[in-house]
């Protein structure tokens, strides 16, 4: 058993090393969006108001916790294989969740900034979790597209060889990088469940008990 974590442990470590300048600028567009959500908060409010409404919706889920790692894990796949065109959705979906984020803080705060307060007691017992889950599922997805794009480019290079021979030189180039968007991806959906525990058992007590301060 203790062989089997080792392994695990090492292949995580190894994922997170390949990608951490990747991870870092995912971090920086995710908080640039959040600060620019917060700024812009009443012209971008009309145009994700649906959105927000889709999230109230389903805080009133009668299996809350089922609901929310349902729906985050459904995203988080979505965001992942999506990604393969171009690493478009790993970056939409950065940024637009950061947005989405900014917006609902800087909406709830306009009037009353100490409503901070309350708004960050409601984000972070599981936005610690969920956060850094999307940004695995996305740097994931980005070093999906980079497995194709190396492969067929590897392929068409390779135009004195067979296929066959082809494809085994592209995959042995290419294939850390196809574990190390799996091991990002796997590592993602482990966050992503946490994080729906969390929320859908823990935060709402949570905000309520910071509540209670004021």
């Amino acid at each position: 058993m203790n062989r089997y974590l080792l392994i695990i442990k090492n292949e995580v470590k190894e994922a997170l090393s390949e990608s951490k300048n990747l991870i870092f600028l995912l971090f920086v567009i995710f908080i640039a969006s959040v600060v620019l959500g917060i700024i812009f908060h009443d012209a971008i409010y009309d145009s994700i108001s649906p959105v927000i409404d889709n999230m109230v919706e389903l805080g009133g889920s009668d299996n809350l916790t089922i609901s929310l790692m349902l729906n985050n894990i459904r995203a988080n796949l979505l965001t992942y294989f999506l990604s393969i065109l171009f690493a478009f959705m790993a970056f939409f979906s950065i940024i637009f969740n950061g947005l989405i984020i900014g917006v609902v803080g800087g909406t709830i705060t306009a009037n009353d900034p100490s409503n901070w307060i309350m708004f960050l007691a409601l984000i972070l017992p599981h936005g610690i979790f969920e956060i850094p889950s999307l940004v695995f599922s996305s740097a994931g997805g980005i070093f999906l597209f980079k497995f194709i794009f190396n492969t067929f480019k590897t392929l068409f290079k390779n135009n004195n060889t067979t296929l066959k021979e082809s494809f085994l030189d592209s995959w042995d180039k290419n294939k850390s990088i196809l574990k190390h968007s799996l091991v990002l991806l796997i590592l993602s959906l482990v966050l992503m469940v946490i994080a729906g525990i969390i929320e859908g058992n823990f935060t709402l007590m949570f905000g309520e008990w910071i509540q209670s301060f004021f």
